[in-house]
């Protein structure tokens, strides 16, 4: 049986992680709302228009809206360079979202292991990995970074000024680096096996 003190540390690193995963939704939901309105520029629809055309849009079905622009070079070569970066990186933090959102969670001092073992249809679909409260705050600044960058690029015309005020922090390296998944005779994790 746990003491006090063991008590009120899981609190306390439980209200730590709580507030750096309502952190990374609500950076998330910031980040969706922007690439609507990428969306939305390339397409060169009136607002209202938009809203009746497309409502809002989740990130798959952005990305699509997003290639079909890209497919009918609608989207400028050096704009589809940063749509690309942006992507490979979005949607690995997608990826984090989603699986913390639907998956089991374990809590353990270093985090919460997440594990798609439950619905794993076979053993190559199982997936477990710790998440941190620093992985939370790395995808977290990462969202942060996205949105200056979709930013920039809905705002041709003021581009410069927006990179002057958060270029170096929008382009600087991304921070979230997914987990490294070990061989399946490892479990699928990246969680060290039990000594």
């Amino acid at each position: 049986m746990a003491n006090a003190s063991e008590t009120a540390k899981a609190i306390e690193r439980r209200k730590e992680y709580f507030a750096h995963l309502g952190a990374l939704l609500w950076y998330y939901a910031s980040v969706e709302w922007m690439i609507n309105h990428l969306v939305r520029y390339y397409y060169k629809i009136p607002e209202q228009k938009a809203n009746i055309a497309l409502g809002q849009l989740p990130y798959d079905s952005a990305v699509d809206h997003l290639n079909r622009l890209r497919i009918a070079g609608i989207i400028p070569d050096d704009d589809n360079i940063e749509i690309i970066l942006i992507k490979e990186q979005l949607g690995a933090i997608t990826r984090l979202r989603n699986d913390m959102v639907h998956y089991t969670q374990e809590e353990t001092p270093d985090g919460y292991i997440l594990s798609t073992e439950s619905w794993a249809y076979n053993a190559k679909k199982i997936r477990k990995f710790i998440v941190s409260t620093e992985t939370l705050s790395d995808a977290s600044y990462d969202l942060m970074r996205i949105f200056w960058r979709l930013d920039i690029l809905i705002h041709p015309k003021t581009r410069d000024n927006i990179k002057k005020v958060h270029g170096e922090f929008a382009y600087s390296t991304w921070q979230y680096k997914p987990p490294a998944l070990t061989h399946p005779d490892q479990e699928h994790s990246s969680i060290p096996p039990k000594q």
